[in-house]
């Protein structure tokens, strides 16, 4: 995780020291609309995690494995997909 957030860091500086270097107002106008994109986001992604913990500890794991392990067989099959594309 660390190696994944210095590189991001890295990549994100350099990007910013290109558009310095072609434009004077690029990373300015970059970061309103950055800014703009993270508002317009971060309600959903929010929510998104808000619902991920509540739902980690309503759910007992015991129903989950009930109706995702091997033996639930076909049935376990048909109910995954519904569940796994909400994530």
């Amino acid at each position: 995780m660390l190696l994944s957030t210095v590189l991001i860091v890295v990549i994100t500086a350099a990007l910013f020291l290109a558009a310095a270097w072609k434009a004077q107002g690029l990373p300015t106008q970059a970061l309103k609309d950055s800014w703009h994109t993270f508002i317009t986001i971060f309600p959903l992604v929010a929510c998104a995690f808000l619902c991920e913990g509540l739902i980690r500890y309503l759910v007992p794991p015991e129903w989950v494995q009930k109706w995702l392990a091997a033996e639930a067989g076909g049935r376990g099959a048909r109910i995954a997909p519904p569940p796994r594309a909400l994530c």
